[in-house]
């Protein structure tokens, strides 16, 4: 277990399996080539992190900072993450296969999605404003309580994808139509 750890002091390398890491900051850090396995992240500091060939397999974060971080560039073999309550602003999971994703509570403003892999993800009560969502596969994945978004329907996959009904503008935006209650 980490607490506390201003970790822009050390040097980081390897991997870490089965670690805890709470308050820890890693800020700007070049992360690369390190691999986290199995690890929880609780209140950490990921901005402005670099994450060439980066390994997050079976990794949660919970109450992070993680502004404009290249997910795209993490290493794809076994990826997993999951996030709650964590801000993902202008964050970029570009073509990333995130096939059961799981994101609670975050605010993903500026985040691209563009041809990511989103199916059967959960998606619940996040902020998508100003979300990028270009050829994305969303299919039966879970919106529900998510707001903010816009995703055309003709240029995103989202058979068997859930919204609630109060969200279907997000659907509709590019018909310019006129919604009432």
């Amino acid at each position: 277990k980490f607490d506390s750890v201003d970790f822009s002091k050390y040097s980081l390398d390897g991997e870490y399996d089965n670690c805890i890491f709470e308050s820890c900051n890693f800020s700007n850090l070049d992360l690369s080539e390190i691999s986290f396995i199995e690890c929880r992240f609780v209140e950490c500091n990921f901005t402005l992190a670099k994450l060439t060939k980066t390994g997050f397999k079976d990794v949660r974060f919970d109450s992070c900072k993680m502004l404009g971080l290249q997910f795209t560039d993490l290493k794809p073999f076994l990826l997993e993450m999951d996030f709650k309550n964590c801000h993902l602003e202008e964050s970029s999971f570009y073509k990333l296969d995130l096939k059961g994703l799981s994101m609670n509570s975050c605010n993903l403003r500026g985040a691209d999605f563009s041809e990511a892999n989103l199916e059967k993800s959960s998606i619940i009560a996040c902020d998508l404003s100003e979300c990028t969502f270009e050829r994305t596969n969303l299919s039966f994945a879970n919106l529900s309580d998510s707001y903010n978004f816009q995703i055309d329907p003709e240029q995103n996959t989202i058979r068997g994808a859930t919204f609630n009904a109060d969200q279907l503008c997000g659907l509709l935006t590019k018909y310019n139509l006129q919604i009432k209650n």
